[in-house]
């Protein structure tokens, strides 16, 4: 009995306790919070906080995100110089203290972030304010182009074989941001793992691949021809093809031509021993592409390398949009010099036909490749030369600098890139016993105009290089290809990054 009256008298203490409280349900529900008491009938109380928490400016396709300090009521915008310009009218995107409001409002009105711009932050209370000074710095960035690989590898470990064509032809090609293709199609990421070989359904069977590149999204596209008697030495029909889809989906055929064709795209005798092919633009976009092919051969008989020397070339070029050629605009015949290495290429460096073009082409005594930089399509013209680094002092022979100071023996390849709103040539030359690599703006002005100034990075003699470059936004860098292609061939990988100084 007195156990159970205990009991009783705890159960009644528990209920006054509670009664006491005033009937609180929820624990976090403080006696004489109106904003949070529902059953009471006092006013919420509006918050006074005016801060700015989050800044990010739309500056064209870049998202600039700025530095916000709410103590010292800054916002500080850092941003690439490629951005100065669209940064003088632009829109930001930011998150506020709960309830508060800005003006002038940046999401509505475009501003000059480039100079100093005053936003004031009301609270919710519609009192309290804070008057935000929003200003922005320019990075100074530096180029510089490093390796990836610490050795080169040899076509040998990737059991690459190499192409047949002993001429100056661009052969590997960046697969998308992630992967590269070789002259024999196997498919590489760039460990150097094979990962696969490119589609060739619906190419003809027989034809081989003559030059294989890719366009600025790192969409492939390769030349291939074939001949009457099976062989390259007699090109009689070829086609042009674009693999927008994946390198491991059937191509699309962008171009195609026969021996038959009664036009002057491809005229009836001479060798047309191969294609070259270069882009500018995007397959998957406005694109356009140069092709080349040898006609004839003009030069001294039985390997006789002094005398005058001519190849008779034929360039076209095609203007495209989304994987469809829908314009010829160019055709043409000429003979250019050259001593005993003859090859000549035009490198679109955006998809117009008014925009600007390297010329990259053998020369004439003392020898080497020459680059020349020429506005809209036309015939190669030397309208502005660029020129690599070398001298006669580092290669150690009279005259070994070449025509302009890239190297001595007048095989070579190039590739433009645009980075940041800038495009750079990527060089790959020659001399007797190696190979070199430069990297340099097209504008011979600029300071820096050598982001890598020519260097060389391959030791095997009188051999034929292939350079190839994608963008990497993800890494925000260039990655750069550089391959040798004959028996003991190799294969470097490098990229191009900024670094804020």
């Amino acid at each position: 009995m007195k156990r159970t009256l205990l009991f009783v008298t705890a159960a009644l203490a528990a209920i006054a306790f509670a009664s006491c409280k005033g009937g609180e349900v929820n624990p976090e529900n403080k006696p004489g919070d109106a904003s949070k008491d529902p059953s009471s009938d006092a006013p919420a109380v509006k918050s006074n906080k005016c801060d700015i928490v989050t800044f990010t400016v739309l500056a064209g396709e870049t998202h600039v995100e700025a530095d916000v300090s709410p103590v010292e009521k800054k916002v500080v915008i850092p941003y690439y110089p490629e951005d100065a310009a669209a940064m003088k009218s632009a829109k930001a995107e930011y998150t506020l203290s709960e309830g508060a409001t800005i003006s002038p409002d940046p999401a509505k009105e475009a501003m000059d972030f480039t100079r100093e711009v005053k936003l004031t932050v009301t609270a919710q209370d519609g009192t309290t304010t804070k008057v935000f000074t929003v200003t922005s710095r320019e990075y100074e960035v530096a180029l510089k182009v490093q390796k990836v690989w610490d050795e080169s590898k040899t076509l040998g470990q990737l059991r690459i074989v190499p192409s047949q064509l002993d001429y100056n032809t661009q052969l590997f090609a960046f697969a998308g941001t992630d992967k590269f293709v070789a002259p024999d199609l196997q498919v590489f990421d760039l460990e150097g793992k094979r990962v696969g070989v490119l589609n060739t359904d619906g190419i003809p069977s027989g034809w081989e691949p003559t030059s294989i590149t890719n366009d600025s999204k790192g969409i492939v596209a390769a030349c291939f021809a074939g001949g009457s008697d099976g062989t390259l030495d007699n090109v009689t029909e070829g086609g042009v093809y674009a693999w927008l889809d994946g390198y491991d989906k059937a191509p699309e055929e962008l171009w195609y031509i026969t021996e038959s064709d009664t036009n002057p795209l491809f005229p009836i005798g001479g060798n047309r021993d191969f294609f070259e092919l270069k882009v500018g633009g995007e397959f998957a976009g406005d694109f356009i592409a140069t092709t080349y092919h040898f006609l004839e051969w003009n030069g001294p008989s039985g390997g006789e390398l002094i005398g005058t020397y001519t190849d008779q070339a034929m360039f076209n070029a095609f203007i495209g949009k989304a994987g469809k050629v829908n314009e010829h605009v160019l055709a043409y015949s000429m003979h250019c010099a050259g001593d005993g290495n003859v090859w000549q290429s035009l490198i679109p460096v955006s998809g117009s036909k008014n925009g600007l073009f390297v010329v990259c082409d053998s020369n004439t005594p003392p020898g080497g490749i020459t680059y020349f930089v020429q506005q809209g399509i036309q015939m190669p013209s030397e309208d502005l030369p660029l020129y690599g680094t070398l001298t006669a002092e580092i290669v150690g022979e009279e005259g070994a600098q070449g025509a302009q100071c890239y190297g001595n023996y007048s095989c070579g390849d190039g590739f433009v890139v645009n980075f940041h709103g800038t495009p750079y040539l990527i060089a790959a030359t020659t001399f007797w016993e190696g190979q070199y690599l430069t990297v340099q703006t097209l504008d011979p002005t600029d300071d820096p105009h050598w982001i890598m100034e020519t260097t060389d990075v391959a030791y095997i003699d009188q051999n034929r290089v292939s350079a190839a470059a994608i963008v990497d936004p993800e890494s925000d860098s260039v990655k750069i290809l550089y391959a040798t292609n004959r028996s003991g061939g190799e294969v470097n990988l490098f990229e191009m990054v900024r670094e804020v100084l």
